[in-house]
Parts: C-alpha cells; sequence; structure tokens
C-alpha cells in the first residue's frame, strides 16, 4: 500500500468546502487504484487528506490528474508527502 499526505491551506472557506466535496464525491469515484480517502479539518480553510493507494503506480497517476493542478491554484498552500506504508494498527 502507499500512502500520500496532502495539506490544503486555503485562502476563503467557500474554496475548502469545494475541495471537501471534490474528494468526497468525486477524487474517490474516479482515481483508479486508490483504496481509501480520509480527510481531517483542522481549521475551515486547513484540511489534510490521507489518501491510500494499491501501489506507488496508482499514486503516481493520481497525482498526475489532481496534485499538479492544484499547485496552480493562487489562493492555495499546498504540500504533499508520501511513501509506502510502515504499518498500520488499531487497537481491538
Amino acid at each position: 500500500m502507499f500512502v500520500r499526505i496532502n495539506t490544503f491551506k486555503y485562502a476563503s472557506k467557500m474554496q475548502a468546502d469545494a475541495t471537501r466535496a471534490l474528494i468526497k464525491y468525486e477524487v474517490i469515484k474516479n482515481l483508479e487504484g486508490i483504496v481509501s480517502i480520509e480527510v481531517i479539518d483542522i481549521t475551515e480553510t486547513h484540511l489534510i487528506g490521507i489518501f491510500r493507494y494499491e501501489s506507488e503506480e496508482a499514486a503516481k497517476k493520481g497525482y498526475k490528474v489532481y496534485v499538479e493542478n492544484l499547485k496552480k491554484e493562487a489562493n492555495l498552500k499546498f504540500e504533499s508527502i508520501e511513501g509506502a506504508r510502515a504499518f498500520y494498527i488499531e487497537k481491538s
């Protein structure tokens, strides 16, 4: 499994809400190889998205589709980090 963590900081709540909707309704349906998405609200204008992919190749395809376009937005401070999952554990 391959994971990408994106940080989005917008100038307005309306822009942040639009990104939340895009992730929730479009990204999950349209990206091949995506396993899950988790969004964490830090503030009304700052959110973190955790995107889990089947493979590194699938993550690279997703990067080209969405991330490259997000980097062009003037009212957005965007950062992205990624890597292979080391482990996952939940308390039973």
